[in-house]
């Protein structure tokens, strides 16, 4: 890691799971920023990009899904690293494109 402080934005609509990924990331240096929801991320993206984005899929207004295709279609961000996590089962979801 560079002397420059990785930011990461965490992307979940629970409270807890937000503040519990921010403490431990900030406990190695990083500087976070928190949304509840895709449209609140792509704000904050949009006004300061993050070094990475760690992502729930399953969140009310826009889902992790929609928010992770706008980032996408944005030529900005299109290498902009996302870290999905998500307490939601995905084989069913993800087992007939090959992911094991």
């Amino acid at each position: 890691m560079s002397s420059a402080a990785k930011r990461v934005l965490v992307v979940d609509n629970s409270a807890v799971v937000r503040h519990s990924i921010s403490a431990m990331l900030l406990r190695i240096g990083c500087q976070m920023s928190e949304a509840e929801d895709g449209d609140e991320a792509l704000r904050l993206i949009a006004s300061q990009p993050p070094d990475l984005v760690i992502l729930d899929l399953y969140m009310p207004n826009k889902d992790g899904f929609e928010t992770l295709a706008e980032i996408r279609a944005n030529p900005a961000h299109q290498e902009l690293t996302v870290f999905i996590l998500t307490r939601t089962a995905l084989c069913t979801a993800w087992c007939g494109v090959g992911v094991n």
